[in-house]
């Protein structure tokens, strides 16, 4: 029974020390939404923010917001400019974009998911 028991122990206090998920956040200029748009991230537990940088298209600093990361990894998000947004892709370690989509015009999207069937 103390083999159990120590194993339990073990068990469990090994699995608080384990890092599910990386939280992924976008933070954009104050007082309003414009440019430049920050990467960042942090173990789910709240340890290791790590800022990957601001956020650019073709060497131009970007308004970012509505990040989603799907089940293969990749990190998502919307350019806003103005009131319209298109989507696009996220490079995770050097925080440049990829356009994805046309303009939505008239669309300030301002969140996102994708849910379990992989749609966004």
């Amino acid at each position: 029974m103390k083999k159990v028991t120590l194993f339990i122990l073990l068990l469990s206090v090994c699995l608080q020390s384990v890092v599910w998920a990386k939280i992924w956040g976008v933070k954009s200029h104050d007082p309003i939404s414009q440019p430049p748009a920050t990467l960042f991230c942090f173990d789910e537990d709240g340890s290791n923010l790590s800022i990957i940088g601001v956020i650019t298209l073709n060497a131009e600093q970007i308004d970012v917001d509505g990040l989603a990361l799907s089940a293969d990894d990749v990190l998502y998000g919307f350019q806003v400019n103005g009131t319209d947004s298109r989507l696009i892709t996220l490079d995770k370690a050097t925080a440049q974009a990829t356009v994805v989509g046309d303009w939505l015009v008239g669309k300030d999207i301002r969140g996102a998911t994708i849910d379990n069937l992989g749609q966004l």
